[in-house]
């Protein structure tokens, strides 16, 4: 398995430091190939602190940010939201391995600092910066975390003995994100092919879509990948 799939963690206190040319010259590299791959619109924010300065969005739940990489796009594109969940966790997952502490975020930051031309909206934004180490409440939270993560038998349904390669997607599924931590993709495993889907009755449901098939492809590690949409199945190379 990836090894970022098994460090990353959800960060809430940075440092406030400001990256390094070279740094923002790679993460800007790595959000230039996400546009190329999915057609979304992202970009990093350097500076997004106004972001995250109001309590009132806030909660209090976030300290020192500083910068943010904003998944945007046309929102009535074809999958638009299990895109931003894709290859959101594809990026959020190579910042991991740079070694930067990350985060989803969804609800909590002022979306009005963020001008935005018609038709374009920013469903999430990954929170990336410089870390120390994990203070008290961050060490609760992942305990918390951790404590209510669903088995692998929760999160699919099958009739038979599930192969290595889907056991191994699946405990990369446990690992991955999800809004409110509500776990809610599910997987089928039915005549030796894997597929996933959700109720789509949240705002975040298919953003957490995207995460979880993603994190299973990276945990599979067969070559194979997902066909977009709800239901999608996973086409081995």
């Amino acid at each position: 398995m990836r090894k970022a799939v098994e460090e990353r963690i959800s960060r809430r206190t940075f440092t406030g430091e400001a990256f390094t040319p070279e740094e923002i010259a790679h993460i800007e590299d790595l959000v230039k190939k996400l546009n190329e791959d999915s057609g979304l619109e992202a970009e990093l924010v350097e500076d997004a602190r106004s972001a995250f300065s109001n309590v009132k969005f806030t909660y209090g739940f976030f300290k020192n940010v500083r910068s943010v990489i904003i998944l945007k796009g046309r929102t009535e594109s074809e999958n638009f939201r299990e895109k931003v969940g894709y290859y959101g966790e594809r990026i959020m997952l190579d910042l991991v391995d740079m070694g930067f502490g990350t985060c989803w975020v969804g609800g909590t930051f002022d979306r009005s600092v963020f001008t935005l031309p018609e038709g374009v909206s920013i469903p999430d934004v990954i929170v990336v910066g410089k870390v120390e180490k994990l203070g008290i409440k961050e060490k609760l939270m992942k305990i918390g975390f951790h404590d209510k993560k669903k088995s692998v038998k929760d999160r699919i349904t099958t009739t038979v003995e599930l192969p290595d390669w889907v056991k191994n997607g699946m405990e990369a599924v446990r690992m991955a994100p999800s809004a409110k931590n509500t776990q809610k993709p599910h997987f089928y495993f039915e005549n030796g092919k894997v597929r996933a889907e959700v109720t789509d009755e949240y705002i975040q449901d298919m953003v957490d879509l995207g995460i979880a098939k993603f994190n299973f492809e990276a945990g599979a590690e067969n070559g194979g990948h997902f066909e977009f949409g709800n239901g999608g199945e996973y086409i081995l190379k």
